[in-house]
């Protein structure tokens, strides 16, 4: 039996970093780490474990060459585990211009970067994943970052929330469609965690507001030993070492209700795609 390799994004750092070493030294995976620059760790895991390939998200292209080279090392097994975990936060300062403070002569458009790496980047990846599973004829397993910030608003970061509110919509909506090939796709809601992105706030915020790695790699844990076909679900991970699923709130009325989960059936026949 060949062993497991997954993708990474995100990988050299914070949560992407950690999940990369439990993959490998844990579970005694194969891991191909993407991200937009190296840190070393392909050298400490070992190049027979460990394939980097430097990755900018937003870029199809690149996500693309990424795939493709991952599928020719994976081997014979193929690609069985995403985590899309790549991140961008607003930019300092950016919620004056959001919130139109600018000056006239000032004003320029948004920093909407958050949105093309959170958002547009992991449905890049998880497209890609399905192409190479499915060209395989197996199975896998995506699991794609959110926030808390993808259920609850966060004022100082509006775009990075709305990106995190989009991956929550998205998993929920294509995970159904994507089971008849044996392919699931769950989202995780990360509370706040150390890694490069957030280091200037480890000094600030009380320790007992800090998810550890150890919960976050539990909560990953959660979906790779399922072997339910578990799929579209949302789990949150908090601080004080615990995990809950969070389901989409309730239909009001069976209007609703209708227009949602059977929109594939009426589209179809709308628009001749049946």
């Amino acid at each position: 039996m060949s062993t497991p390799v997954a993708i990474v994004t995100g990988a050299c750092s914070g949560i992407g970093l950690a999940l990369s070493k439990y993959l490998v030294q844990t579970r005694k995976w194969r891991v191909v780490m993407a991200d937009i620059q190296e840190d070393g760790s392909t050298t400490e895991l070992g190049s027979e474990n460990v394939l980097f390939v430097k990755t900018d998200v937003s870029s199809w292209d690149q996500q693309h060459a990424l795939f493709k080279r991952a599928d020719v090392w994976a081997g014979s097994g193929g690609i069985v585990f995403l985590a899309a975990n790549a991140g961008l936060s607003d930019p300092p300062a950016s919620l004056d211009g959001l919130l139109g403070k600018s000056k006239e002569d000032e004003l320029t458009p948004p920093t909407l970067d958050p949105i093309q790496v959170n958002l547009l980047g992991a449905i890049y990846s998880l497209q890609l994943f399905a192409h190479y599973v499915r060209s395989r004829g197996g199975a896998g397993k995506a699991v794609l970052t959110s926030s808390g910030a993808g259920i609850y608003p966060m004022p100082s970061h509006p775009v990075y929330a709305a990106s995190k509110h989009a991956i929550v919509g998205y998993t929920r909506s294509i995970a159904p469609s994507l089971l008849s090939d044996c392919i699931t796709v769950n989202t995780i809601l990360p509370g706040f965690t150390p890694s490069n992105m957030t280091a200037p706030l480890l000094g600030v915020i009380p320790q007992k507001y800090v998810t550890s790695l150890d919960t976050m790699m539990a909560a990953y844990d959660v979906f790779l030993n399922d072997d339910s076909q578990m799929t579209g679900r949302v789990l949150e991970v908090s601080a004080s070492k615990t995990s809950h699923f969070r389901d989409h709130p309730p239909y009001p009325d069976e209007e609703i209700r209708w227009l949602n989960e059977e929109s594939a059936g009426f589209f179809a026949k709308a628009f001749g795609l049946a």
